[in-house]
């Protein structure tokens, strides 16, 4: 309210709304500006309800700004390919594991290389990397390898409605990034029990006590140690211990202050700094051009960053006029989380572990899905079409949330997106005169001459019928109805065995699919393993 100039919703016009939209179409990035436009959507939607105007008009045209917004930032990607080639991927985790080992190396650089090592082998988001906490490394014994599995727990924030709130979410570990994380833990350690002055020390404890803005300030700007004192003494015995704990909380940390360091920014800045420091160290001979192309660069365009980056010693062996021109090739954080998605998806990983592991939402999964395969079509046409059907919809997908019974799904249907989605399929089933709940053979006749391949689940089937798009609203059905698989009684053993009649055609039409090409042969994969796990959950005991 505050950016559009209004104290209520109810100020809310056409006006204020155009000139709000212009300004922020020349400050953030589509994805951010379609997001905003869905929100304001929303805003309308309380109005015309409590207010029972009609808003119809504003809210098409900002609808129609969203999906515009939408398309140029499906289109931004396909500019630059984001998966990072596997020999400049490896060279960055040999060179950031050498750097975690350097006990020559400042402390800061060898935690900035424990966390490179973190995200190129989980794919986290460079938020949660930023804020992990120490002491959340766990293992689980798993029985059918005989060995344990170590997971990391953390906080992430994409997933919830805002930033302030946050969910608690794990991932897998592999054995690099459990030494680092380990190795992480103990120069965290290092860094805050480090000795320093008397004045970054006292500093050190108020801010984590969330005391700073009590701190008197003396001529210059700098804080007065006597008011840090005296802060100091009229803390509890409690106060203290908590802060001291909440100094050892963070594990990105400064490696002269101990000091928490916080923001995407900040981490992308050191990650730079890395490539930077790694430069000669980094062969690019082996890479083609349009990998090099595809690398992001870095170049020093002023001299005050190259002050800030190179210590004075650097600084008498280089200058800033030798360097200004010189291209720093880096890959940012994003990056490290697609490559992540697209090996574990071309690795025949099941799309469902997937999800939890990059702890994705629906959108954000099908971007990586589709670069996992430089899909350039933007059709969506994944959607679970038995639980959207209604009585009398004859074999169509059901599109009128007032005929749903399931909260989710008349959530789900309010998504102009799938909707879209949702009149495609359609479309495709009246043309061919096709019941959706009668006619699966005939559907995958029809689809073996598209060549499309078809998942299945215990919600019902997905179609892909142009891009290989995962269902994206499958995580969001599966989290409302709770479900858990349990063995067949006599009362639903009929459904059971129709299931499993259908996903054996599945299979086999995923098998003919992949035999044309072999670009499908995951999706045949896929479906033939989900085959085999029905069978040993549904059937055996």
């Amino acid at each position: 309210m505050d950016e559009l100039n209004i104290s209520s919703p109810l100020m809310l016009d056409k006006k204020s709304l155009e000139t709000f939209l212009d300004s922020k179409k020349k400050t953030v990035s589509s994805n951010r500006l379609e997001t905003i436009c869905v929100h304001v959507v929303k805003i309308f939607d309380f109005l015309e309800e409590s207010t029972k105007n009609n808003y119809s008009a504003i809210k098409e045209k900002l609808t129609t700004l969203a999906k515009e917004s939408r398309n140029t930032y499906r289109d931004s990607f396909s500019a630059r390919n984001d998966y990072i080639p596997d020999v400049f991927l490896n060279q960055t985790v040999s060179l950031a594991i050498k750097d975690m080992n350097d006990e020559d190396l400042h402390i800061s650089k060898r935690i900035i290389a424990c966390l490179i090592i973190i995200i190129a082998e989980t794919g986290m988001r460079a938020e949660e990397l930023t804020l992990l906490e120490s002491g959340m490394l766990e293992s689980i014994y798993v029985k059918s390898i005989d060995k344990y599995v170590n997971y990391l727990k953390f906080k992430t924030f994409k997933t919830t409605s805002s930033m302030s709130e946050y969910k608690d979410t794990y991932c897998y570990l592999t054995e690099n990034a459990t030494i680092a994380y380990k190795t992480a833990e103990k120069l965290m350690i290092q860094a805050v029990e480090k000795k320093r002055t008397i004045h970054s020390e006292l500093k050190s404890i108020i801010t984590a006590a969330g005391r700073e803005g009590e701190i008197q300030k003396v001529k210059g700007g700098r804080y007065s140690i006597p008011s840090m004192r005296k802060i100091v003494a009229s803390m509890s015995e409690e106060e203290l211990l908590q802060a001291e704990k909440i100094r050892r909380k963070y594990i990105y940390v400064n490696g002269d202050t101990g000091r928490q360091k916080r923001s995407n920014c900040v981490f992308r800045n050191d990650l730079i700094d890395f490539y930077v420091r790694h430069k000669d160290d980094i062969d690019l001979s082996n890479l083609k051009q349009t990998e090099i192309d595809d690398l992001n660069e870095f170049r020093y365009t002023n001299e005050s960053k190259f002050e800030r980056d190179f210590s004075t010693v650097q600084r008498k062996k280089i200058s800033f006029e030798d360097i200004k021109d010189e291209v720093y090739y880096y890959v940012n954080p994003h990056r490290f989380r697609v490559t992540v998605c697209t090996k574990l998806f071309t690795s025949n990983v099941h799309l469902d572990y997937i999800v939890k592991h990059m702890n994705h939402l629906s959108e954000d999964m099908t971007i990586y899905y589709s670069k996992a395969h430089e899909l350039k079509d933007d059709l969506k046409e994944s959607l679970n079409i038995l639980s959207l059907l209604s009585k009398d919809s004859n074999g169509l997908i059901e599109t009128d949330p007032n005929k749903v019974a399931n909260e989710t799904y008349k959530k789900l249907l309010s998504d102009y997106v799938l909707k879209e989605s949702i009149d495609r399929v359609n479309s495709f089933l009246e043309e061919n005169d096709l019941n959706i709940l009668t006619d699966i053979d005939i559907i995958l006749k029809r689809l073996k001459r598209l060549s499309a391949p078809v998942a299945s689940g215990d919600l019902g089937v997905c179609i892909n019928i142009i891009s290989q798009n995962i269902c994206e609203k499958r995580e969001i059905i599966y989290n409302s109805l709770d479900l858990q698989v349990i063995l067949p009684t006599y009362k639903d053993i009929h459904y059971t065995y129709n299931l499993y009649k259908e996903r054996v055609k599945i299979v086999n039409h995923n098998k003919e699919i992949s035999l044309k090409n072999n670009i499908y042969e995951n999706e045949y994969k896929r479906e033939l393993n989900s085959l085999s796990h029905l069978v040993n959950t549904r059937f055996k005991k």
